[in-house]
C-alpha cells in the first residue's frame, strides 16, 4: 500500500495536471504553414493589460529567443532576423501575435509567448500560449500542352536547385541551380521567383523537385504533357484552308484535263492530215477552227480518205478528252474524306 506521503505527492501532481489543463493559457494551438509562405501564430494579451502599462511581449522556442517587443524596440533571433514581428499598432491592443516571413523547414516546432511585467531590475513573466508549428511542402499536379510554357514556382529565395525525372526513367537529372553553374535546358529561365520552362515537348514529362540548401523538397511538381487542344476558330480555319486547297486542286485537274483534251484533238487532227495531198493539208492547217468547212471542200476536191478521217478524229478527240478527264477526277480524294482524313 502507499504510504501517507505517496498520496500527497499523487494528490499535488493530479491537481496541478486538472489546473493546468483547465487554464486557458496552457492549450497548445496546432498549425501548419507550407514553406516559403507566411504564417501568424495566434497570441492574445488583451485581458492582462492595464491601460497605462506598455506591452512587452516575448516568443521563444525550446531552444531560440525569437522576437521580443517593448513598444517600439525590439529584438529579433539570429534565426529569425528579418523575417518575425509583433506589429506595435496590434500590440497596443492586446494582439501579441507573431508575424513570420518566408517560413523554413527549421521553424518547425512549439513557440511560447510570454507578458513581461516588473520594473527593470525585476522582471516577471506570464505564460500566454503555446502554438506547434508544423511546416509542409508544396505538392501539385499540371498539364501542360505541347509547345506551350512550364512554369514553376520557387515559393522562397530557398531553392538553391531544380531536379527532373523522366517519366519513364529512374534517375534524376539537375536541370538548374541557383549560382547559375547549372542549366541544362537552355529555354529554363528564371524571372520573379519562377522558373519558366519554355516550348514544353513530350519528354519534358515527369517530375519536378525544388530543393533547399539541405537538400529538401521546397515542392514536388508532376507534369503531365498534353496534345494542343485545338479551340471552335482554330478547327474553322483549318477547314476552310483545306477546303481552299481542294478547291484548287480540282481547278487543277479541269485545267490538266482541258489542255490534254485540246492536245489530243490537234495531235490527232495532225496525224490525220499527213496521209492528206499537199495540197489538202495546206487548207487543213491554214482554217483549222474551221474544220467542218475545209472538210467539204476535202470532198469536193479529192478521193482519199483524208475527210472521212478528219470528221472521225474531230468526233473523237473530245470523247477521249472527257475519259481522260473523269480518269483524273475519279483518282482524287472527296473533299468530305479529305477533312477526315486530315490530309490537309
Amino acid at each position: 500500500m502507499m504510504d501517507r506521503s505517496n498520496w500527497i505527492s499523487a494528490f499535488l501532481m493530479l491537481w496541478l495536471i486538472i489546473c493546468v489543463g483547465s487554464s486557458p493559457f496552457s492549450v497548445v494551438v496546432h498549425m501548419s504553414s507550407k514553406v516559403g509562405l507566411p504564417a501568424v501564430l495566434p497570441c492574445s494579451v488583451a485581458s492582462h493589460l492595464e491601460f497605462d502599462q506598455t506591452p512587452h511581449i516575448q516568443w521563444h522556442t525550446l531552444s531560440y529567443s525569437v522576437f521580443e517587443r517593448m513598444g517600439p524596440e525590439q529584438f529579433q533571433g539570429e534565426a529569425y532576423r528579418d523575417r518575425a514581428d509583433v506589429p506595435e499598432e496590434l500590440l497596443v491592443r492586446g494582439n501579441c501575435s507573431l508575424f513570420l516571413q518566408d517560413v523554413r523547414f527549421s521553424d518547425a516546432g512549439i513557440y511560447d509567448s510570454y507578458l513581461v511585467y516588473g520594473e527593470s531590475n525585476i522582471k516577471n513573466r506570464i505564460f500566454i500560449q503555446s502554438v506547434h508549428l508544423a511546416v509542409i511542402d508544396h505538392k501539385a499536379i499540371k498539364s501542360v500542352e505541347i509547345g506551350a510554357d512550364l512554369i514553376l514556382d520557387l515559393y522562397t529565395y530557398q531553392a538553391e536547385q531544380v531536379i527532373f525525372q523522366n517519366s519513364n526513367e529512374t534517375d534524376w537529372t539537375v536541370l538548374w541551380e541557383k549560382d547559375g553553374v547549372i542549366n541544362k535546358k537552355g529555354h529554363l529561365k528564371k524571372r520573379d521567383n519562377k522558373l519558366i520552362l519554355s516550348r514544353v515537348t513530350a519528354s519534358s514529362a515527369g517530375t519536378y523537385k525544388i530543393l533547399d540548401s539541405e537538400g529538401l523538397a521546397l515542392s514536388t511538381v508532376k507534369v503531365k504533357v498534353t496534345e494542343p487542344v485545338l479551340t471552335k476558330e482554330t478547327e474553322t480555319l483549318q477547314k476552310q484552308s483545306a477546303l481552299g486547297k481542294y478547291s484548287s486542286r480540282r481547278v487543277s485537274d479541269v485545267l490538266s484535263a482541258v489542255f490534254t483534251l485540246l492536245l489530243i484533238s490537234w495531235t490527232t487532227l495532225l496525224s490525220i492530215t499527213v496521209w492528206t495531198p499537199p495540197r489538202t493539208m495546206v487548207l487543213v492547217f491554214s482554217t483549222a477552227p474551221r474544220v467542218l468547212s475545209v472538210t467539204s471542200l476535202r470532198v469536193e476536191e479529192t478521193d482519199s480518205l483524208a475527210p472521212f478521217m478528219v470528221l472521225l478524229a474531230a468526233s473523237l478527240a473530245p470523247v477521249t478528252a472527257s475519259l481522260a478527264l473523269a480518269t483524273i477526277l475519279k483518282k482524287r480524294t472527296p473533299l468530305k474524306q479529305c477533312l477526315e482524313s486530315g490530309d490537309h
